[in-house]
């Protein structure tokens, strides 16, 4: 039995940036929805293996991200939490242990505390997200580092942060244009 780390991306429409993810990964899981996911994580551990490093990766904004097909913000969380809850026990495996932790590697995911939080009471574990747009041909995770378990810690700003700041007000101002 030992502690597996699962990064699983969304895999539910071809996306190019979700593509590139893919392919500068090593072993991945492609994912359609939250169903699949948790069916998929729990097939996994089905040998008697628990949860260590979780990353869940696909496109997001401060209000949510997707986990395959399934837009999973705040509001929507009640729908999916039968689910989701099935994954607490894959965690709990292994208590006591450092390691445990999920990562939400959509864009922005560190400006939504409430949904990090929501789903760290789910799962009983910390879960992280980072404030910046995320590049994936750029190594690392882009922007300040937000953990939620209890409470929520928020690292400062970076310059990424301000990089997208840059990027979104000019792309606001060329859709203006093109009204």
């Amino acid at each position: 039995m030992a502690t597996i780390d699962v990064y699983v991306i969304d895999d539910s429409r071809f996306d190019l940036t979700m593509l590139l993810d893919s392919a500068l990964t090593w072993n991945d899981v492609g994912i359609q929805n939250v169903k699949d996911m948790v069916n998929t994580l729990v097939g996994l551990c089905q040998g008697g293996d628990s949860l260590g490093h979780l990353t869940i990766v696909g496109h997001g904004n401060s209000t949510g991200q997707y986990i395959g097909s399934d837009f999973v913000t705040l509001q929507s969380l009640p729908a999916f939490r039968p689910d989701l809850g099935r994954m607490t026990r894959l965690f709990a495996r292994g208590a006591g242990s450092g390691s445990r932790h999920v990562t939400m590697g959509g864009c922005r995911q560190g400006r939504n505390s409430g949904l990090l939080l929501a789903l760290s009471n789910i799962w009983n574990v910390p879960v992280s997200g980072y404030t910046a747009l995320q590049r994936p041909g750029i190594p690392g995770y882009e922007g300040g580092r937000t953990t939620c378990y209890i409470t929520c810690t928020r690292q400062g700003r970076t310059t990424a942060d301000s990089v997208d700041e840059i990027q979104l007000r000019v792309m606001n101002w060329a859709r203006r244009l093109m009204q």
